[in-house]
């Protein structure tokens, strides 16, 4: 691979290596086979279209390679080359380099293994969902008005070949990970097959209904050190989810490796669905300890601030990475162990969703899911604003802040953040609790009593309840960072240590 520029008789292009390679006539004649007749998967107005593999850092690449035949010259094709270099858009093929030496004019491109819509519509029964068609017109359309706004072109550019046979389904999850595909041999997640997960699972016979997040997982096993499948009650018990992803994502798996998380084993990916294989924890979910079995445990306040540290510290490790976990938090992610350290569980790759939980969603979540919709009505691109309802990282974080307000008045009061049970104008903890938060003789009133000793809160309490309302601002920008949240908790935490 060269770093050379492309040179004609006026100007001089030099392309940067990570936008666009210039290959020699021997990289290309290698990754084909010399062009070997076996390889071509396709003829084009260009020429041959070749499959091939390992070619500078890309195992699998596209190769076209122009006709001898045909009428462009050099100058042409390098014209072409610095057009097509600087398209750069999420739903275009991207060109990752070009050979033109020795009469050879070749360009390089990443290989999609999942064909073309016409590949797709031409089968007798075909396996696109009208979601997945609905998905691949928008992404065809986005790409499209790239091409004819969006480019640095002074008038655009002009497609001129627009049908089913130019337009890939393109994978709609792409996966980073920090080890080599296969095995994990330091403990990092690893790729599983489908096949694997479905030896693991048992076919995935044993399906319950997740008890944190309102959808199915499967129940299986893997070897504890290879996490290979083994048979049910030999080695590592692990649990399935299976989350469909609405839109192209880049998953960073190393963002959720942290050892307050439930372990992320590994992943498959199969299309828009995206299997994510966890460690099963024996424990109990934060809300039960609270609440739902009061008459058989009680959390004191040294363990409660251990639980709220130990979640803290996990969201601010996300946070650092930019990297909002859950579109709605609750005492129900938290698993609790028998040493009353907590554990996250269930976090979503996906920062956003449709089932939002009004007890526990920061007021600005309602303004931008009103905005969003109101747009999806007014607009000429309705499904466009629909398909794009992907918050900021910042807004979503933000959210995720109030959201552990919530969870921090829950752990204060032991009680729900809401219950029908409760008399009229006390059903809402939040809206209950807000005016009483301020005052330290007022908190005794919502404090739980399993806490207060002689009528009095512990000390740091009253600390707590300021961080709370602090964290339930309703505006986003005045909420403390995580950083803040967990030195006000630490501070709470010694000073009883202190006292006991």
């Amino acid at each position: 691979m060269l770093p050379t520029p492309i040179k004609d008789t006026e100007s001089s292009f030099i392309f940067p290596d990570q936008t666009c390679q210039r290959f020699t006539v021997a990289e290309i004649q290698s990754a084909t086979q010399n062009f070997d007749e076996a390889l071509v998967i396709g003829w084009g107005g260009f020429g041959k279209v070749y499959k091939c593999s390992n070619i500078g850092s890309m195992s699998e690449v596209v190769v076209k390679r122009l006709h001898s035949m045909s009428n462009q010259g050099a100058n042409e094709f390098e014209s072409e080359v610095k057009v097509l270099s600087m398209l750069r858009h999420g739903n275009l093929l991207s060109l990752i380099g070009y050979c033109n030496d020795e009469r050879e004019m070749v360009l390089v491109y990443e290989f999609m293994p999942n064909g073309t819509l016409e590949d797709y519509l031409r089968k007798p029964n075909s396996s696109l969902s009208w979601l997945q068609l609905l998905k691949i017109c928008v992404g065809a359309a986005q790409g499209l008005d790239y091409l004819h706004r969006g480019t640095s072109a002074q008038h655009g550019v002009i497609h001129r070949d627009v049908k089913t046979s130019n337009i890939l389904y393109l994978d709609l999850i792409r996966i980073e990970v920090d080890t080599a595909i296969g095995s994990s041999k330091d403990g990092s997640s690893r790729t599983f097959t489908y096949s694997e997960l479905a030896s693991a699972t048992n076919d995935f016979m044993e399906e319950v209904l997740s008890p944190t997040v309102n959808e199915l997982i499967y129940i299986g096993w893997v070897d504890e050190r290879t996490s290979a499948p083994t048979k049910c009650g030999i080695g590592l018990p692990i649990y399935v989810r299976k989350i469909v992803i609405l839109s192209q994502k880049v998953i960073k798996l190393k963002n959720f490796n942290h050892p307050k998380f439930v372990k992320l084993l590994g992943y498959c990916c199969n299309k828009e669905e995206l299997f994510c294989v966890y460690e099963f924890i024996h424990g109990k979910s934060l809300d039960k300890y609270l609440y739902r079995e009061q008459a058989t445990t009680s959390l004191s306040w040294v363990a409660r601030l251990n639980i709220a540290i130990g979640v803290a510290e996990s969201l601010l490790y996300l946070h650092k990475r930019n990297q909002a976990a859950y579109s709605q938090f609750k005492t129900s992610h938290i698993l609790v162990d028998t040493d009353f350290n907590a554990r996250l569980s269930d976090f979503s790759f996906v920062s956003y969703s449709f089932q939002i939980d009004r007890y526990y969603a920061a007021p600005e979540w309602f303004r931008y899911l009103a905005d969003r919709f109101d747009r999806l009505f007014r607009d000429e691109d309705t499904f466009v604003s629909l398909h794009g309802l992907s918050p900021a990282d910042d807004f979503a974080m933000k959210n995720e802040i109030y959201a552990f307000g919530v969870v921090l008045l829950e752990i204060l009061t032991g009680m729900m953040v809401y219950d029908e049970e409760r008399p009229l104008g006390k059903k809402n903890l939040v809206e209950w609790a807000m005016p009483l938060l301020a005052d330290e003789v007022n908190l005794r009133m919502i404090m739980d009593p399993q806490l207060q000793h002689n009528g009095c809160p512990p000390k740091g309490a009253f600390k707590l309840a300021q961080l709370v309302l602090n964290c339930l601002h309703g505006k986003k920008d005045e909420r403390p960072s995580m950083e803040e949240i967990l030195l006000v908790l630490n501070q709470c935490y010694q000073e009883e240590i202190k006292r006991v």
